[in-house]
């Protein structure tokens, strides 16, 4: 047998294995609940559908500017560069920025490998990137020349004749999935996902057809006689004669010694909510999202939801930020220039809340890391006069270029001892500058409590127009939702409340919330007033009136 293994039977082995890595997607294959599941079949799964929107909508959203700079010195964004141009512009004359970076999110964390054509100018290896042109995953398979060195090239096939077109290593942008075997291609979600997306299918359809017109028997008719087949199916048409259509509520006439018994079937009793539930929490798993970002809310709360959307940033997102920014410093930047290079802007996602915010940029801003200008900056507002200066811990003193005092026009630069008892025209201007910071930390603080507040609006709005729709107790419906969302509503304004003590303001959060539930309720209360069926047009009166939709407005300015 060893003879036969070493000259016969390894030798046709060899000669049949070609000497490349293959990637190619197959169409997906069946699992073991019976289905088909591929990357594309794969999307109509709810919760895959959210995943991949998170993730890659996520991901494709971010700036992705290239910079120049070395580490240490300052840097600047390189909007000249071509690479520049093609992250944040137009990747070619058919796509935006947007679009081919979302589909090749997609691919690159559902396929495992997202590949693009690199068009340089004049063919030439050394030249800058004119265009990029995304090549779908089946089409493509990573080979190895039979050469020395094994050198990497790529196979594409063309989507008219079927024919292989080899492309060089510099002209291809391959951006592999941050789980992979070899170095080289990687692993995408769907392949590894198969059998839980074929199980969480599997669960909707069987769903889908025991609530439908499927396997789940309304009731059980008990005879006291033997009925034949005939007289069995005679009753079962009548029946469905009568139950089905326009006649679904007639009443049922059993004749002889016959009775009914009714089948109560629960989603609970069968299961199907925790089978869904799970397979939404496997999904979650598979793609490093936490629950509640899929709409998974049983064990989200107030509390932990905002570190729970940090966790997704740091743990979920960042290696595959990671991933593209290296794959474009390796095929679309000189690999001799280590001036420029990619990096996402996470500051969006990673703002966190108003109070942690506030807090941020106040150490930032006392410590001299950071000007005010440009705190208000990553807050969308503009720059005041004097706000590009720092200050120092303490007394907040202007520092000059070489980070020490800068002198008043009585070359005194001591002005952080000067005594409070002879106060100067510098200390005012200090204290006008921080009394300048709180007015502007607060500003951001309450255009954050209107926006919560317009939110919630949204939902009121849409709770009392359903209540005034039900045939029942106008008012107790309204009364029962504001108990029940003023505490939610006061959970989620708390910590805005606690940063804006740092401004120098002592709001009563409760009380706050209370006016609020008291000026809906007031409003409520008058539309009840008329008649029972002119009560929806009543209340939606209220709620397109200008006094309703400018709730959130005048509560904040109550609160100024």
């Amino acid at each position: 047998m060893g003879f036969l293994a070493s000259y016969v039977i390894d030798p046709i082995k060899a000669f049949f294995t070609p000497r490349y890595q293959w990637h190619t997607i197959a169409g997906g294959r069946t699992t073991t609940a019976q289905e088909y599941v591929s990357e594309e079949t794969a999307l109509k799964y709810a919760a895959v559908w959210c995943a991949t929107r998170l993730l890659c909508g996520t991901g494709a959203s971010l700036p992705l500017p290239i910079y120049k700079g070395l580490e240490g010195e300052e840097r600047e964004k390189a909007r000249k560069h071509p690479v520049y141009r093609l992250l944040n512009r137009a990747p070619n004359p058919e796509m935006t920025a947007y679009n081919f970076r979302s589909i090749m999110w997609q691919w690159c964390v559902n396929w495992g490998n997202a590949y693009a054509e690199i068009v340089r100018e004049g063919n030439d290896p050394e030249a800058p990137v004119m265009e990029l042109w995304p090549i779908h995953p089946d089409r493509v398979e990573v080979c190895r020349k039979d050469d020395a060195r094994q050198t990497l090239y790529y196979e594409v096939r063309s989507e008219t004749n079927g024919e292989k077109e080899p492309l060089e290593s510099w002209q291809m942008f391959h951006i592999p999935s941050i789980i992979t075997c070899d170095g080289i291609v990687g692993r995408g979600v769907i392949e590894n996902a198969r059998e839980t997306i074929g199980a969480g299918i599997g669960a909707e359809k069987h769903a889908a057809s025991s609530f439908g017109q499927g396997n789940m028997p309304k009731a059980v008719v008990k005879t006291k006689g033997n009925w034949n087949k005939e007289l069995r199916d005679a009753f079962r048409e009548e029946w469905k004669s009568i139950h089905q259509g326009a006649n679904g509520d007639s009443v049922a006439v059993l004749g002889g010694d016959s009775d009914i018994t009714p089948l109560s079937w629960s989603a609970q009793d069968s299961q199907y909510i925790e089978t869904r539930q799970f397979g939404v929490e496997e999904i979650a798993r598979w793609y490093g999202i936490p629950p509640h970002l899929l709409q998974h809310l049983l064990r989200a709360t107030f509390s932990n939801v905002e570190e729970l959307g940090r966790s997704f940033v740091e743990y979920s997102l960042n290696p595959w930020l990671e991933t593209w920014e290296q794959a474009i410093a390796h095929k679309l930047l000189a690999p001799d220039d280590d001036e420029y290079y990619a990096e996402h802007n996470v500051d969006a996602l990673m703002r966190g809340n108003a109070q942690a915010r506030a807090s941020y940029y106040t150490q930032m801003i006392a410590s001299a890391v950071m000007t005010r200008n440009e705190a208000r900056k990553l807050e969308n507002m503009p720059a005041v006069d004097g706000g590009d200066t720092f200050l120092t811990q303490g007394a907040n003193v202007p520092l000059d270029d070489d980070g020490k005092p800068e002198s008043d026009f009585s070359g005194n630069t001591n002005k952080a001892t000067t005594t409070t008892d002879q106060p100067t025209d510098d200390n005012q201007d200090d204290g006008e500058d921080a009394a300048a910071m709180a007015r502007s930390v607060s500003s951001c603080l309450n255009r954050v409590i209107e926006g919560d507040l317009q939110r919630f609006l949204t939902k009121e709005t849409k709770a009392m127009a359903g209540f005034a729709k039900k045939n029942g107790n106008f008012l107790a419906m309204v009364n029962d939702f504001y108990a029940s969302h003023e505490v939610l509503l006061r959970d989620e304004l708390s910590p805005t409340f606690d940063a804006l003590e740092s401004c120098g303001m002592n709001p009563d959060v409760s009380a706050f919330v209370l006016d609020w539930v008291k000026s809906g309720n007031r409003l409520m209360i008058e539309a009840s007033e008329a008649k029972q069926d002119e009560l929806l047009a009543s209340v939606q009166a209220r709620i397109e009136s200008k006094t309703w939709l400018e709730r959130p407005k005048n509560a904040v300015e109550r609160l100024k």
